[in-house]
């Protein structure tokens, strides 16, 4: 579970430059490190991963749910809850952070200094990593 690294952002651009649509386009999943890593070793991954979202803060601030508040959804809508009981995983692979620190805080946002931000970060880390042990115990 990730951010854009983990989606494959870009990942089979040839350029360094694009617009918006030449990258949704040049974005593999199937092709970033979560999938290459289990073809390596031959095991099972689903990548939930949204570019540009973080823990508590999204990229440059932007207004969006974070990612511990749009992974429970199978889309943005939170209409449907995603659930497969069927998938037990072994290991969760979190990397998240680079969209909570990347950019300067702005004025307006709720942290007044990167302590402060440091310190939400670490708090709701701890409680993602919990709900999802959590959801993974009760599939057992």
């Amino acid at each position: 579970m990730g951010d854009s690294h983990t989606v494959g952002y870009g990942n089979i651009s040839t350029k360094r430059d694009c617009t918006q649509d030449e990258v949704w386009a040049t974005t593999d999943s199937s092709q970033a490190v979560p999938a290459l890593t289990a073809r390596h070793y031959g095991a099972d991954y689903q990548v939930n991963a949204i570019s540009g979202r973080g823990i508590v803060r999204n990229y440059d601030g932007m207004a969006a749910d974070t990612v511990p508040v749009a992974y429970p959804f199978k889309l943005f809508d939170k209409a449907t809850r995603y659930a497969d009981p069927a998938w037990r995983p072994r290991l969760f692979v979190i990397a998240l952070g680079t969209n909570d620190f990347t950019t300067p805080l702005h004025p307006g946002e709720p942290w007044k200094t990167r302590d402060a931000l440091h310190a939400d970060y670490e708090q709701h880390y701890v409680n993602f990593v919990k709900r999802l042990r959590a959801q993974i115990r009760t599939r057992m």
